[in-house]
């Protein structure tokens, strides 16, 4: 399969978004009590300060893409992160839609 830079770029913003929506999702999650961070250190911040995990969980996501930006001879290495990042996502979305179906509030 050939890989163009600009695949490859396209391939990390997708990366870094999903990164978003997760961090996103996980803070209405914890914040509401519909969920718990499995992640020691992410869970320690978001005991500390909510908005201090997001802005980490950002600027981690951030740092990554711009570390890999010009990288793009080592894609194989990420499709095992995109396909993590893919299912925490549609976890997201699944519950999106449990909240909304049984109308429970998404933010406190």
């Amino acid at each position: 399969m050939i890989v163009t830079s600009r695949i490859f770029k396209i391939f990390l913003v997708t990366i870094f978004l999903m990164n978003l929506i997760d961090g996103v999702g996980t803070y209405l999650w914890v914040v509401n009590g519909y969920a718990e961070e499995e992640n020691p250190l992410m869970d320690f911040l978001i005991d500390v300060d909510p908005i201090l995990f997001l802005c980490i969980k950002i600027i981690v996501g951030t740092l990554c893409v711009l570390y890999f930006w010009e990288r793009f001879k080592i894609w194989p290495l990420l499709v095992p992160v995109f396909l993590v990042y893919s299912y925490v996502t549609y976890i997201h979305i699944k519950m999106v839609i449990f909240v909304l179906q049984f109308d429970l509030p998404l933010c406190s």
